[in-house]
């Protein structure tokens, strides 16, 4: 009875410590953070029709190594207004790829709002962690012959 209680105490520390694991990757990262300045100003071009100017704005801070979904999907929706599909759909598949679970950015395509990479992770650790306790609970019965001391 003794090491059945230290196998199950065994389970419950490794499903813990999976969870806290997968828990911790699901964590949102920190967003670049844009020059928010640039960015209005951007975004009330394009609210003012001015397309184009918008676009080169918006261009302007991803050359300078900005990754931010906010940032591609209004690039994305500025090239579209100008007829540029092809770029908008990149910029929208780059805005998806950074926020997979954001509804509006999902929407511009993709099929849905699938699970994220860290997402994926997490249910395959509590899979992982859940069938380990499974296991260690049952294995008495499958590892020993019934009426056997344990």
């Amino acid at each position: 009875m003794k090491q059945r209680t230290l196998l199950a105490l065994a389970a419950v520390i490794l499903v813990g410590a999976s969870l806290f694991a997968a828990w911790r990757m699901t964590a949102p990262g920190q967003v670049a953070e844009v020059n928010v300045e640039t960015f209005a100003r951007a975004n009330q071009l394009y609210q003012n029709g001015n397309y184009a100017a918008a676009t080169s704005i918006y261009e302007q801070l991803v050359a300078n190594g900005i990754e931010n979904a906010d940032l591609f999907y209004n690039l994305g929706l500025s090239l579209a207004a100008m007829g540029n599909a092809g770029r908008s759909d990149e910029m929208f598949a780059a805005a998806r790829a950074l926020a997979p679970r954001d509804a509006q950015i999902a929407a511009t395509g993709g099929g849905g709002l699938p699970l994220t990479e860290n997402e994926t992770l997490f249910l395959v650790l509590a899979s992982a962690g859940l069938g380990a306790l499974v296991f260690v609970l049952l294995s008495p019965r499958i590892l020993f012959k019934k009426g056997a001391s344990v």
